[in-house]
């Protein structure tokens, strides 16, 4: 990473490994407290909501496409206020990226708060292209962070394919998703209620 953090997962954190890419896709429960959660909804008031964007990052440009997804977003940006948040991913993504990945890791993209109400959705999709900035940077490694209860809405799952059956991803307020930004996933469309979650993109010279 471009930053040397201290924070690092405390034992509290129980690592699952879910059962497709031979162990690619990690669960960390409990990254963030309730308090934390709270204050992220808060966060997500000061900057300007836009509607979900597809499209390959090499062009700059994204395109609004509801038949694949149905997704407002906000971007939150590093200010004073904010800053605790990178921090605390950034030095997450070290850890991980150290003991799992061994990726070469540059930086962290602005952070996405992302909302799926009632019939939101996102079709399969991957977050990584062939060069998704220039020629010398891409995708690398993609986190996404629960922030709704289970129970406050139906449907609405992270889910990764598998030529042999979709895994399913949890879905407990405060858990941590991290994998490789190749990896094809989708939300389900959500039935009832409202699911918000925090996606983070971390990049990283292309592969060779």
């Amino acid at each position: 990473m471009d930053r040397q953090l201290l924070y690092q997962p405390n034992h509290s954190f129980l690592l699952r490994d879910l059962t497709t890419g031979g162990g690619l896709i990690r669960n960390v429960e409990n990254f963030l407290d309730d308090g934390e959660v709270a204050l992220i909804h808060e966060m997500s008031t000061w900057f300007e909501k836009k509607p979900g964007l597809v499209g390959p990052r090499a062009t700059g440009v994204g395109e609004e496409k509801n038949t694949i997804r149905n997704s407002p977003c906000t971007f939150i940006e590093t200010n004073p206020n904010t800053i605790w948040l990178f921090e605390k991913i950034a030095g997450f993504v070290s850890a991980m990226n150290a003991r799992f990945y061994c990726y070469n890791l540059t930086l962290i993209e602005s952070i996405q708060y992302t909302e799926y109400e009632e019939g939101g959705f996102y079709n399969y999709h991957r977050d990584s292209y062939d060069r998704d900035y220039s020629i010398a940077n891409q995708r690398k490694l993609s986190l996404t962070i629960q922030l709704s209860d289970s129970d406050d809405y139906r449907g609405g799952d992270l889910i990764f394919y598998d030529p042999i059956q979709e895994v399913h991803a949890p879905r407990k307020k405060g858990s941590a998703i991290i994998f490789p930004s190749h990896l094809f996933h989708k939300v389900s469309v959500v039935e009832k209620g409202k699911r918000t979650s925090l996606v983070v993109w971390v990049v990283g010279p292309e592969f060779t």
